[in-house]
């Protein structure tokens, strides 16, 4: 993109320079506050999710500042910030540890499961598939080696829950009509294309570019849903300071200047 179509405003602006100040600030409280990370695995990854949810984050500030016509992938990107922090803080919400690494072993047993899926539809192609089966069963021992050692009394997970599940768990059950929203963008569903017609369908459509800087309401709301009570959960259950993290007052800045957007 040689040129910009819709430059950013300052309310969407400022809503970027608040959202990056806020992953800079969890990523201080983590390095300042948390204990050694390390003896379970279930933290670990959770940790390394968030890091993926911060990329999202940043993903989505860059596309606005760019180019606000830039909505589709920032909606994307959004998402994925969404699903990425529910899953980390899903990880280790739990107060016996042994607990987490049973989550966290549904979770390793979700590349086990892919492995095995692109080997035999690779094999159907006539392709080698030598070095997925290799993949597969290393992490199938690995799994198994973990879960021989977990205490009995410790329940174990047929798989790893939907997203409606993990909200709920989190108490976000009120928050699951976003993932719907976004989810119409990723799966290329027809309410995404209303950025492109207006006025109704068959003849009463009039094509265009339709993308306004209020829409960008939705992306940046979720990121700053995504990194407000997931993070709080994942700093509370493994012993860090969720309040030097997020303070009532910085929340209450944050939404607000969200809520400009649309004004």
């Amino acid at each position: 993109m040689t040129h910009t179509i819709l430059p950013i405003t300052e309310p969407v602006a400022r809503v970027c320079v608040l959202l990056d100040e806020l992953v800079e600030k969890f990523i201080a409280t983590c390095r300042d506050t948390l204990p050694p990370l390390g003896k379970y695995e279930a933290e670990v990854e959770a940790l390394n999710l968030f890091k993926i949810a911060i990329r999202n984050i940043e993903g989505v500030i860059t596309l606005a500042r760019h180019d606000l016509i830039l909505l589709p992938p920032a909606l994307a990107a959004a998402r994925g910030c969404f699903e990425t922090a529910v899953k980390a803080a899903w990880l280790v919400d739990a107060d016996d540890p042994f607990d987490r690494e049973a989550r966290w072993i549904v979770h390793l047993s979700s590349e086990e499961s892919y492995l095995a899926r692109m080997a035999s539809q690779l094999e159907e192609l006539g392709q080698d598939v030598t070095t997925l089966r290799q993949s597969e069963t290393r992490i199938r021992d690995f799994r198994r080696s973990v879960d021989g050692k977990l205490p009995q009394h410790t329940g174990r997970l047929k798989g790893t829950p939907n997203f409606k599940d993990m909200l709920v768990a989190l108490g976000g059950e009120r928050l699951y009509s976003f993932y719907t929203l976004l989810s119409q963008s990723a799966h290329a569903e027809h309410p995404t294309t209303w950025l492109y017609r207006i006025g109704g369908v068959g003849t009463e459509k009039r094509l265009g570019e339709f993308v306004k800087p209020a829409d960008w309401w939705v992306p940046l709301q979720i990121c700053f849903l995504s990194f407000s009570h997931p993070c709080r959960v994942f700093l509370d259950r493994l012993g860090g300071k969720p309040d030097q993290f997020l303070s009532s007052e910085t929340r209450q800045k944050i939404e607000a200047n969200i809520s400009r957007i649309t004004e």
